[in-house]
């Protein structure tokens, strides 16, 4: 068997002609996607809420719809059709003061909902919260929000916190408790 020897302008040569086939043939299998202007794609994490933080209060008879900006937020997307409605300001918030006077107030999910309830706590806006309910004032919990605003959070085999169980804000009946681990059993 004898040895083949390529140098290493021949390497790069086959390898800028094999890329280049490769290339010419996914773009003749998929097309190339144009730019969409106004595409509204959720946002792949919540570093894109930084600019949304900044928005302030609506003008009177528009509708102000505070999120609470959780540490760990998740499920913030499930909103955002909200901002494309006429008369709709929503804000991302995470001061009290922020929150007071909403129209409505939203506590999202979490992907540490323990320790963002710790948060909620820490910061006042759990009592805030509890006051708006206390007052009639509406709140909506999405996914682990509506969990932070039950009675208790379970996670016994640790889950999503080393803490086996949480105390809710106790804003309406329920328990969530998690008992299943994702993988291989």
């Amino acid at each position: 068997m004898t040895a083949r020897v390529i140098d290493g302008k021949q390497i790069a040569e086959q390898t800028r002609a094999e890329h280049a086939t490769g290339a010419r043939e996914l773009i003749a299998r998929t097309g190339v996607v144009p730019h969409l202007a106004n595409l509204r794609i959720a946002d792949e994490d919540s570093l894109s809420l930084d600019h949304r933080s900044a928005r302030r209060r609506p003008p009177p008879g528009e509708l102000d719809i505070a999120v609470v900006r959780l540490p760990r937020i998740a499920n913030y997307d499930d909103v955002e059709p909200l901002e494309h409605e006429p008369g709709v300001t929503v804000r991302f918030v995470d001061r009290p003061g922020e929150l007071a006077g909403a129209d409505l107030a939203i506590v999202p999910g979490s992907k540490h909902t323990i320790a963002d309830l710790a948060w909620l706590r820490a910061t006042g806006l759990a009592d805030v919260l509890t006051a708006r309910a206390r007052d009639g004032a509406p709140i909506l919990g999405i996914c682990g929000g509506c969990q932070m605003l039950g009675e208790i959070i379970e996670d016994p085999l640790g889950i999503e916190s080393s803490e086996p169980r949480a105390t809710g804000l106790g804003l309406w009946r329920a328990a969530r408790s998690t008992r299943c681990r994702a993988g291989p059993r």
